[in-house]
């Protein structure tokens, strides 16, 4: 007689970063920090494997099953803190040393400027309407919704069962 079995049990490793606001500056550079947040990615796997082998003079029988669990699991948050992207090409009014706006002069703005003009316009307490029209404002928001989270498994079960019988020579 002769019996047999095996056992195998893997996991994957995780990987974390963390999530911040991310700005965009199109033809120049992208500021803030990553939109990758606290990304993991984890596969689980267990698997049961057992055969076992009957012999009796010149009859076989020969039994076995194998048990397998996956569960893979992902969490990808990207883009959930938002972006926001600023585009250059427009068009707002020259600006002083003070940064205050000067009359009936137009220069081009370009999507540094256009951020810099946010944050300087926001601090004297303007409207947003009033920060677009000086030259300011972001040209775009945009913001992942939802669950970051997936998740998928499985199980499956496989079974056999072999009898082999051989006649004997005279």
């Amino acid at each position: 007689m002769r019996l047999g079995s095996s056992l195998s049990i893997k996991r994957a490793a995780r990987t974390l970063t963390i999530r911040f606001l991310r700005l965009v500056f199109k033809m120049r550079f992208t500021g803030g920090g990553s939109q990758v947040g606290i990304s993991t990615n984890t596969n689980n796997q267990f698997e049961l494997t057992n055969n076992t082998s009957f012999t009796h003079g010149v009859h076989s029988l020969k039994v076995g099953g194998r048990l397998r669990y996956v569960k893979i699991s992902d969490n990808a948050p990207q883009n959930f803190g938002g972006t926001y992207t600023f585009f250059g090409g427009g068009v707002g009014p020259q600006l002083d040393a003070n940064d205050h706006v000067i009359p009936n002069t137009l220069i081009p703005v370009t999507s540094i400027e256009r951020y810099r003009r946010t944050l300087v316009f926001q601090s004297q307490g303007l409207s947003l309407a009033d920060i677009r029209l000086f030259g300011g404002g972001a040209s775009q928001f945009s913001l992942a919704s939802g669950s970051p989270r997936s998740s998928v498994s499985q199980w499956d079960f496989g079974g056999l069962v072999r009898t082999i019988g051989r006649c004997a020579r005279i």
